[in-house]
């Protein structure tokens, strides 16, 4: 009997990659951020631009590959650059879990994870900013694709050390990575027929890829545990029902109700994939309950959460008899919850693109209207003005300590404590550029509360300049006091009078 069937050729199996990379880059892009969200990133990106040391260092390769990165674009593109890179480290990973079920258990459940996972609300967001997990994901799960998949060639070397070298390399690329590969080394020592499996390259490369992170962490660590992302003062009952909120708003009751009856068919049938599974589930818990919960964090269950519930789909399969429905039914479910998971948190990415547009649109605002030098106070957003003082030298403002707005008097004694504390550190009859949203925030949030901000523009002369998506700047100018006592404070001019 001749066998009919011929294997795929380079073009086409190029075409298979390239397809489904091409289409998740542009959801990536439809859903990426116009300017750098978040004080954090804000100086980072500052700090890599005039090349000073990072107070804090999460990666010890990201630090190094953006910094040089920076050198080879215009100041301006430097964040575009990076957000580049993080959404492809996102796909990589993406598609390196996708490889290794495609090659050791077949390419439907590969089309299961590929498609839930594009669609997760931690994936894109960590694909969509300058967190590190991108990076992390990108090298341990192609190490875990390398190394323990179907071997690649007979004697398998190359990908053996590949493999380690990527694992080991993983290990300190993100808060917390160091706990990953800990499982898959105490399954080695555990399990004969697993350590079999490891050739004596996969050691090297380990080797190889864990010295610079462990030299790296004999150098630089001054904090111990703190500086890996352990956060002891989160450590209480209640965070618990935190971390519970969090799953069920990243990723959903449906996805999780797939993920539990992944885990019941684990533990019953226990299929290919199941010791991966929880392999990679346990340290990621780990790692949040000793880090912060929030959705960075859960980025890191993305793996684990993708295999307990291509096991769900499969088990689901079981059900039926017949060879079509045990691949259709459970391929259109998993489309499904695919599709429904991508506009399920579809709303959370808009919102954050919303407000690094407003950001941005006060950037610019910053740019045309503010003087160099000139004192100017965006209250939590402040990290903005260092960030544009890096990607357009020479141009620098003065950043006002918020502090000076939050004071403990209310109505008129506010006002006047205000303008005290303003005129103290900067001469009477000047002018102090504000941000009045961020202005009226509370002041847990930074800002000197609402009631201030509207008797602040009652009080004084002030003008204020529109923006795009909603930014505002308002210039607030600082009346002369008169007669000149600091002591008392009831000696504010009212707006339009000549001491202004």
């Amino acid at each position: 009997m001749v066998n009919r069937k011929k294997p795929f050729s380079p073009a086409t199996l190029a075409c298979l990659v390239a397809l489904p990379l091409v289409l998740g880059f542009l959801l990536l892009t439809d859903q990426s951020l116009p300017f750098p969200l978040g004080g954090h990133y804000q100086n980072y990106l500052a700090q890599i631009l005039k090349d000073r040391p990072i107070p804090v260092e999460e990666s010890w390769i990201l630090q190094d590959l953006d910094r040089t990165l920076v050198k080879f674009v215009p100041r301006a593109r430097a964040f575009l650059v990076l957000d580049l890179t993080r959404r492809w480290m996102g796909l990589l990973g993406l598609l390196g879990l996708t490889v290794w079920v495609g090659r050791s258990v077949g390419w439907i459940p590969a089309v299961w994870v590929g498609s839930i996972g594009i669609a997760l609300l931690p994936f894109r967001t960590i694909a969509t900013s300058l967190e590190p997990q991108s990076l992390f994901l990108a090298l341990f799960l192609w190490g875990c694709c390398l190394s323990f998949g179907k071997p690649w060639s007979k004697t398998g070397t190359a990908e053996q050390f590949g493999g380690g070298l990527f694992v080991g390399l993983s290990a300190f690329s993100a808060p917390l990575a160091f706990l990953f590969p800990i499982p898959l080394l105490l399954r080695a020592f555990a399990s004969r027929s697993f350590r079999r499996n490891l050739e004596q390259p996969f050691w090297v490369g380990l080797a190889v890829g864990l010295a610079p992170g462990i030299l790296w962490v004999m150098n630089g660590r001054k904090n111990g545990l703190l500086d890996f992302g352990v956060r002891p003062e989160t450590w209480n009952p209640a965070k618990l029902m935190v971390m519970a909120q969090m799953f069920q708003s990243s990723f959903g009751l449906l996805l999780l109700g797939l993920l539990a009856l992944g885990i019941a068919g684990s533990l019953v049938r226990r299929p290919p994939f199941s010791r991966e599974a929880l392999d990679l589930t346990a340290p990621a818990l780990v790692a949040i309950g000793l880090g912060e919960a929030d959705i960075f964090r859960a980025a890191l269950v993305v793996p684990g959460i993708l295999l307990f519930g291509m096991i769900g789909l499969q088990t689901i399969g079981g059900v039926f008899v017949a060879r079509k429905e045990k691949v259709l039914i459970p391929t259109v479910l998993a489309l499904g919850l695919a599709y429904h998971l991508f506009f399920w948190g579809m709303h959370p990415m808009r919102d954050r693109q919303a407000h690094s547009r407003e950001v941005g649109s006060l950037a610019n605002l910053v740019v045309n209207h503010i003087p160099d030098s000139e004192p100017v106070c965006l209250f939590r957003l402040n990290p903005v003005l260092d960030y544009l003082a890096a990607t357009l030298p020479p141009r620098q403002w003065e950043a006002v300590d918020p502090a000076l707005f939050q004071v403990e008097e209310t109505g008129e004694m506010g006002v006047k404590r205000v303008v005290f504390n303003l005129a103290d550190d900067y001469s009477e009859g000047a002018s102090v550029w504000v941000d009045p949203k961020r202005l009226g925030e509370p002041r847990s949030m930074g800002g000197a509360g609402k009631d201030l901000k509207e008797r602040l523009f009652q009080d004084l002369n002030s003008e204020t300049y529109l923006g795009e998506n909603g930014a505002e700047l308002s210039r607030l100018l600082i009346p002369t006091l008169k007669p000149p006592i600091r002591g008392k404070l009831t000696t504010i001019p009212a707006p339009g009078e000549s001491g202004e």
